[in-house]
């Protein structure tokens, strides 16, 4: 396995610990598939290669609104593997970190606080009024940190609580054994994250089969 294949196998792990569904299982040409279950994410699955041998039988085989194919390719190359009724979206990047931890404080006002599940770190910013400004989480899992549902609320935004959970986040998950993270960053995340020290590893696209509206 590649090491990008096995990048993607670890967070397709990770994902699903996160949001608390069943773990991805192998399907063919090298990717996994997880059940979701929602409304609006029946299923997903994840590809590190985008092979249109591979991809075009599979999205040909889905009937169902709702079901995503997430791929380490760009927007174009993904739109050209696929039946043309598929929608086609580059919603980020998967990236790396190996930098050094750089611990930032929350902005005066603000209290950060960190709390730990069993293979999990949560770090939630509460704002002067008690409301949640910011939150995020990192699996751990085989030394690695995988970090997803980092959200900074829109009134709290550019304050400086995005590097600050990330930071503390980063903390934790160092003295629990972590060695370096991974997460997929949005198309704006992907700056902060640039600041921070982290890696672009692959261009992230989603493709969504026919009938699902809107596109998450």
């Amino acid at each position: 396995m590649s090491d990008l294949a096995s990048l993607m196998a670890l967070w397709a792990r990770a994902w699903a610990l996160s949001r608390g569904v069943g773990p991805p299982e192998p399907v063919a040409g090298g990717g996994w598939r997880t059940e979701v279950g929602l409304p609006n994410q029946l299923r997903r699955f994840m590809f590190c290669d985008c092979a249109p041998e591979v991809l075009r039988p599979l999205a040909n085989s889905i009937h169902e609104p709702f079901v995503f194919l997430k791929v380490c390719t760009d927007a174009p190359t993904l739109r050209a593997a696929l039946p043309p009724v598929w929608q086609v979206r580059q919603l980020g990047y998967m990236m790396v970190d190996y930098a050094p931890v750089r611990p930032v404080a929350a902005p005066d006002g603000y209290r950060l606080r960190t709390s730990f599940e069993p293979c999990l770190v949560r770090v939630e910013i509460t704002a002067p009024d008690g409301d949640l400004a910011a939150s995020g989480s990192a699996v751990l899992m085989d030394g690695v940190a995988v970090y997803d549902r980092i959200r900074t609320q829109d009134a709290h935004q550019r304050r400086g609580l995005g590097l600050a959970m990330m930071g503390a986040l980063k903390i934790a998950a160092a003295e629990a054994g972590a060695q370096y993270g991974a997460l997929s960053a949005t198309m704006m995340g992907r700056e902060l994250y640039l600041a921070l020290g982290w890696e672009v590893v692959s261009d992230y696209s989603t493709a969504a089969s026919p009938g699902t509206e809107p596109f998450p």
